[in-house]
């Protein structure tokens, strides 16, 4: 886990060993080596990670809080924190109301 790799680091770093800084795409090549399964959860993951990156986006561009934007969206603030995560992937009648909604476009490819 995560959690394990930075204990590693705060150990080395205790015991004075030279610490070298790498990628995170060098860290992410490490971790899908030695776990197969996450590198699925990762793929799995996508579109929920690209809508986070959308909505975060929009929120941030119209200089909205989370709060303003489930009232514009209809929806509370906590299902905008768990879109903003990433770890939740919409559905696809979501995906539209949410573009309806904010006026984007959803382009598939």
């Amino acid at each position: 886990m995560l959690n394990d790799h930075i204990d590693a680091i705060v150990d080395g770093m205790a015991k004075n060993a030279p610490v070298r800084m790498i990628s995170f795409e060098e860290y992410q090549a490490r971790v899908f080596a030695e776990h197969p399964e996450r590198r699925a959860r990762w793929d799995a993951q996508v579109l929920a990670r690209v809508f986070s990156h959308a909505v975060l986006g929009y929120r941030i561009e119209h200089h909205l809080s989370q709060a303003a934007l489930g009232r514009k969206l209809g929806v509370p603030q906590s299902q905008i924190a768990r879109i903003e995560e990433g770890e939740h992937t919409p559905t696809f009648a979501t995906l539209l109301r949410y573009c309806d909604a904010l006026g984007l476009e959803l382009a598939l490819t």
